[in-house]
């Protein structure tokens, strides 16, 4: 999964993730931009489930 970069809006890849108490996950990620290279960090949070199941 890629993201984009906060600093020059190139793609920026998840190098590593950690399950954090205030959050589901925070992903730290690195732009592919040479020239920027900037290393960030993103809070992922589930919102909701959605459950196709029929009982």
């Amino acid at each position: 999964m890629l993201v984009t970069c906060p600093e020059c809006q190139c793609k920026a890849t998840i190098v590593e993730s950690k399950a954090v108490p205030n959050s589901d996950v925070e992903v730290y990620c690195q732009c592919q931009n040479l020239n920027c290279s900037t290393t960030f960090s993103v809070a992922i949070e589930v919102v909701r489930v959605i459950d196709d199941t029929t009982d």
